[in-house]
């Protein structure tokens, strides 16, 4: 019965990283506040994403736009955030498609999905404003 708990827990994170991610995607340019860390945090967001898509669900990692390396933090940032939102999509899509064992999942993803959502929370409540600021 753990296994199907350890199931339960992933999953549930998964779904936690794919909301918050996009929740991310819909946050005004003016309510980010973005540094250097944040983008390394969700490069790692997204390489622990990509472990689990393509070595535990064994599928190719998803298709993005080219990244610019020259962009603004907060266009690196979004990049980074969308790309982690359609990797979790695709990873849920393997599971409920029946591409992946189950078990395997709960076994071998459960270290990057709390990764992720960790990150992406803590991200979310402490680097979101309430309200946009006003440009006068």
């Amino acid at each position: 019965m753990e296994s199907k708990d350890d199931l339960q827990i992933a999953l549930r994170s998964l779904r936690n990283v794919r909301r918050m991610a996009r929740r991310l995607q819909r946050v005004p340019v003016d309510c980010l506040r973005v540094n250097g860390s944040d983008i390394a945090d969700a490069e790692y967001v997204t390489e622990w994403l990509g472990i689990v898509l393509c070595r535990v669900c064994g599928q190719q990692d998803v298709s993005m736009p080219p990244f610019e390396a020259g962009a603004a933090p907060v266009a690196q940032f979004r990049w980074f955030i969308q790309k982690a939102a359609r990797q979790a999509g695709a990873i849920r899509r393997a599971i409920f498609w029946g591409r992946v064992s189950k078990a395997l999942f709960a076994e071998k993803a459960w270290e990057g999905l709390d990764s992720a959502e960790t990150f992406l929370g803590s991200f979310l409540s402490e680097n979101v404003y309430r309200e946009r600021r006003r440009m006068q």
